[in-house]
């Protein structure tokens, strides 16, 4: 348990065959903000993680072989930014909640709205 916030950023976690930061089945608290810089390689694992306030996403450097990770995941509410829904690595969402999702424009919620149908769409492909 995280009495209060996972905060990265500005920095960088690689490990290309398997979790670059994992925060499997923990319980947050606060937030976890993952931005500014922050460089991912290889697997962001909040799987079953509950989130008590914000998944803070934007600028976050999503790379081609980066995986996210949110299956079966709670969170009170998702910030990021659009430059994240065009990524070409895997995000994993079976499962996922959250209460809201919190845009500066109101419609980038439709492009994100868009960007879920997408992707779920592709791993139902795949798995058939």
């Amino acid at each position: 348990m995280i009495g209060g916030d996972l905060e990265c950023e500005s920095a960088e976690f690689s490990n290309p065959e398997d979790d670059a930061l994992s925060a499997e089945s923990v319980q947050i608290e606060g937030s976890v903000n993952l931005h500014d810089g922050l460089e991912l390689r290889g697997s962001l694992n909040l799987e079953n993680a509950e989130v008590g306030h914000r998944l803070y996403l934007e600028g976050l450097a999503v790379l081609e072989e980066t995986t996210l990770n949110l299956q079966s995941a709670a969170v009170g509410s998702v910030q990021d930014d659009e430059a994240n829904w065009k990524f070409t690595g895997n995000l994993l969402l079976d499962g996922f909640t959250y209460g809201r999702f919190h845009t500066e424009d109101p419609l980038e919620a439709k492009s994100w709205i868009k960007m879920v149908a997408a992707r779920t769409e592709s791993c139902l492909r795949s798995k058939i």
